[in-house]
């Protein structure tokens, strides 16, 4: 075979592997990508865990509780690109995903994704889990409050960024217990008394 046809074919190889199928579990449910070419651009972030917010919902309104920072076994953010609304989830030339998955003893750790693209829209997206593993039944944060995109224009890399972490709240039944009885009677202040009568 000549110079030529090897060539060829190694540049048919190259094109066979430009798309690779990883089962990414919960994390990804979109298409995934190998980085035909590596940049020589990196990005580095750092998770920000958000705290849910007391609410009260209606029409039967409820307490709610806010997970917070100490409820999180572990954070896994994830790199995606994007492209025309279209959002990639990519994978490194061995086919694994972009991703780095943080122990609770990591959250403040940067973490860098480089082999990055200019003139490419790239999103970091960070979901926050109670327990270990990834089942949808525990992962406790918002997805759509919990991403930060970074179109990248140049040769220039920026600094360090946070990746919002916003986690969800948790309801509970806020109602009085059926054995609580309140009785008649009065409760008396410093300026004056306020009486209350048994209705029952």
């Amino acid at each position: 075979m000549t110079a030529t046809r090897l060539g060829m074919a190694a540049l048919g190889l190259v094109a066979l592997a430009g798309c690779v199928y990883v089962p990414l579990g919960t994390l990804s449910k979109v298409p995934t990508e190998a980085l035909a070419t590596a940049g020589n651009l990196a990005v580095t972030v750092k998770p920000q865990l958000a705290a849910g917010g007391y609410t009260v919902q209606a029409p039967n309104p409820s307490i709610v509780e806010p997970y917070k920072p100490t409820d999180v076994n572990h954070v896994v953010v994830q790199l995606y690109k994007v492209s025309n609304g279209t959002e990639v989830a990519l994978v490194d030339a061995k086919g694994l995903p972009k991703l780095y998955d943080l122990s609770a003893a990591s959250f403040s750790a940067p973490l860098t994704f480089s082999g990055l693209s200019p003139n490419t829209t790239y999103r970091f997206k960070a979901f926050a889990f109670k327990a270990t593993g990834l089942a949808e039944a525990d992962k406790i944060s918002v997805d759509a409050s919990s991403s930060l995109e970074v179109a990248l224009t140049n040769d220039e890399t920026p600094g360090v960024r946070s990746v919002p972490v916003q986690l969800m709240d948790k309801p509970f039944d806020g109602r009085v217990s059926p054995g609580l009885d309140i009785a008649s009677g009065s409760l008396t202040t410093e300026d004056e008394a306020i009486l209350w009568e048994d209705l029952r």
